[in-house]
């Protein structure tokens, strides 16, 4: 049975609007993750002199910390409106609500985790802000993916297998440099990791291209490359402020390629 004609014409706006929501969630919570990033390691590492009294006297940490509770405050606004206009009838959009509601509830559960821990730097505090954060952000590109093609057929088996092995990598590398005796080990593993994930996205890139979506191939590709330097000066230099953020940054970007390629 086909649906009615008005139907039809009213879905398209509101799949477009959801779109552009999507998209701006993901900006906003690309912010926070790399801010939260940021905040973290600036009680852990070494970036400014003299150390380490600078940065909790510096003022940009509380600008960081404002921008942050307003960068979070505006996602939760927006996901908010994508429920809305994904919950409205004739037609439900089914798939564009549960992908809503799944990042209303990461949000709700983000902004309870803040206020009752505050800023811990417990391991399952860490782990819950940084996955709740990247989860968001694959969900949100997915989001996005899915109110662009109504017609994208089931993911790739490959996605969700880069998806997994990168969501562990980010777990091994936030608990790397929390506590002495587990650095080492932690590193270890997260390198580990890497050597399997790598083949998984070069053969996925080159799925991609076979199936004619040759700019996501090159974002993976690229984004992958990138992720090793910065490892790699990680690994030579030792860990500063700024190669770390961009190596969460970075792996917080192709997480949400691949999320994107499963649409």
């Amino acid at each position: 049975m086909q649906p009615p004609s008005s139907a039809i014409s009213s879905v398209t706006p509101r799949l477009r609007w959801i779109a552009r929501l999507a998209w701006l969630t993901f900006l906003l919570v690309f912010l926070i993750t790399s801010l939260s990033a940021w905040l973290r390691l600036s009680g852990r590492l070494p970036g400014c002199e003299p150390w380490p009294g600078c940065l909790e006297a510096d003022a940009a940490v509380g600008a960081a910390r404002a921008l942050h509770r307003m960068a979070a405050s505006a996602s939760l606004l927006v996901i908010i409106a994508m429920v809305l206009l994904s919950s409205l009838p004739r037609p439900a959009l089914r798939v564009q609500r549960a992908s809503a509601l799944a990042l209303l509830g990461l949000a709700l559960f983000l902004a309870v985790l803040g206020a009752l821990t505050g800023r811990s730097q417990a391991g399952a505090v860490v782990l819950g802000n940084l996955l709740g954060g990247m989860l968001m952000l694959g969900l949100a590109v997915q989001l996005a993916g899915s109110a662009r093609r109504q017609e994208a057929g089931p993911p790739a088996a490959w996605t969700g297998l880069a998806i997994g092995l990168t969501l562990i990598q980010m777990a091994l590398g936030g608990l790397a440099g929390m506590t002495d005796e587990t650095l080492s080990m932690m590193h270890a593993l997260h390198i580990l990791l890497a050597l399997l994930l790598i083949p998984v996205l070069v053969v996925g890139a080159w799925r991609l291209v076979r199936g004619r979506r040759r700019a996501s191939a090159v974002l993976i590709l690229s984004l992958t490359v990138l992720q090793i330097a910065l490892g790699s000066v990680i690994v030579i230099d030792g860990p500063t402020i700024m190669i770390v953020t961009m190596h969460n940054m970075t792996a917080g970007g192709l997480l949400a390629v691949l999320f994107h390629c499963r649409t």
